[in-house]
């Protein structure tokens, strides 16, 4: 039994496999989450989610805007505008994971957000490069957590990372 080696035995991997391709992922996305957009090469219309009080420095003329929940509705300079009203559910209760192979989750939101897409597709309404969607801060999380478990609205939007506001005094 001494006289058997092993056929791998002396060879490590290269990290190379097939056709001269790295094995490994070399340049990792920003984010796992299947919501967020990744960037350029994302074919979805990237999403952002912010509170009436951080609009103020969004170029409106390209974008589409929802307003989601009990928040104030100015409609003035967007190119595609809709209101979507009533309660936000909360994500988790009952709701399966995305990856659930029994059931595929859709919220009202993620329908809404849908249907402004097939508009969009059927040129019944402007052709807007991104989406805005409008809600009060408290709802903000619960909005993402829904929008995250939701397989429509993952296919066909992808959740823009918006950075903090900073401020420097020196």
């Amino acid at each position: 039994m001494a006289s058997m080696k092993q056929e791998s035995e002396g060879k490590r991997p290269s990290g190379v496999g097939q056709a001269g391709k790295s094995l490994f992922q070399s340049k990792a996305a920003l984010s796992t989450s299947a919501l967020a957009w990744k960037g350029q090469k994302d074919t979805r219309v990237p999403f952002s989610i912010l509170t009436p009080q951080d609009v103020s420095a969004i170029d409106k003329t390209h974008s589409a805007v929802l307003f989601v929940g009990d928040v104030p509705v100015s409609e003035e300079g967007w190119l595609v505008s809709r209101v979507r009203t009533g309660e936000i559910p909360d994500a988790v209760k009952g709701a399966h994971p995305n990856s659930c192979p029994c059931c595929t989750s859709f919220s009202a939101l993620g329908q809404a957000m849908a249907v402004l897409f097939q508009e969009r597709a059927k040129g019944l309404c402007e052709y807007f490069t991104n989406l805005i969607i409008i809600c009060s801060a408290e709802n903000k999380t619960l909005v993402q957590e829904n929008l995250a478990r939701d397989n429509l609205a993952i296919g066909f939007y992808g959740l823009k990372a918006v950075s903090s506001r900073f401020f420097c005094q020196s």
